[in-house]
């Protein structure tokens, strides 16, 4: 079946956000698509999904290098959780300026860096996704 996909502009301010996401709920669309320029993707996502009641919304991309990968899973999981699984997760590098960015203030070769990053990310995911909240083990990436 067919899914039509509704976006929503940087320059949408945060107030209005829950007027945008009825608004495209309204017209029959099957999901909101949320940028992370100007505001938060999380928060975002958060406004869209408390305004509705069966629009699915996603990150178009979640900056993922500017998260911990457990507090992008928490979040993730909550938004997920108290929409009755409406929220869908897209995670994202960003573009090349911010990644050698952070490649260089981590002191490291990027593909190692972001290699490591992805899969803690899919770790914590996961860890959330079965229920086991916690994440232990931490270990420096070098």
């Amino acid at each position: 079946m067919l899914k039509v996909t509704a976006t929503m502009g940087a320059d949408v301010r945060l107030q209005d956000v829950a007027t945008h996401a009825k608004r495209v709920e309204s017209l029959g669309y099957d999901m909101l698509s949320v940028p992370e320029a100007v505001h938060d993707g999380m928060l975002t996502s958060f406004a869209a999904l408390s305004a509705t009641t069966k629009l699915n919304v996603g990150t178009g991309v979640l900056v993922a290098f500017a998260r911990s990968p457990m507090l992008a899973a928490q979040g993730a999981w909550d938004l997920a959780e108290m929409s009755g699984g409406r929220f869908q997760l897209g995670l994202g590098t960003q573009v090349k300026g911010i990644l050698l960015g952070v490649s260089a203030c981590l002191g490291a070769r990027p593909l190692r860096v972001f290699a490591i990053m992805w899969r803690r990310f899919a770790r914590a995911l996961t860890r959330f996704r079965t229920g086991r909240r916690s994440i232990s083990r931490v270990s420096r990436i070098r």
